[in-house]
């Protein structure tokens, strides 16, 4: 696992959406609008990306119904998908993961 680390409105979902182009994994959203966001950017920058996927709540494992997903998934704002996921705020997570990248505004992703 990667994670990538990036103040809101410095680029997250524009990296996600070229990495999902390159990989052909989905990326998972949390809402509707967000998924429908998502789309609408690839398209914009002429980018194929398979369809963001929207958890649904509470039986999110629908939202995985029918969907081949071989190479694994991407997660835009993992913040907000485990707040909704376990309808609570999150106060502290750990995790151990291969690579860690941290971006700043100097390193926007365009």
């Amino acid at each position: 696992m990667e994670i990538v680390q990036m103040d809101r409105g410095q680029g997250k979902t524009m990296f996600l959406i070229k990495k999902s182009a390159e990989s052909q994994c989905p990326i998972v959203c949390y809402s509707e609008k967000q998924a429908q966001l998502i789309k609408e950017r690839a398209e914009e920058i002429g980018l194929d990306i398979p369809d963001p996927i929207k958890l649904k709540f509470p039986n999110y494992k629908e939202s995985f119904k029918g969907r081949k997903i071989e190479n694994g998934i991407l997660i835009d704002d993992v913040d907000y998908v485990l707040e909704r996921l376990f309808g609570s705020k999150i106060n502290i997570v750990t995790t151990s993961c291969d690579v860690y990248t941290y971006m700043n505004i100097n390193e926007k992703v365009k």
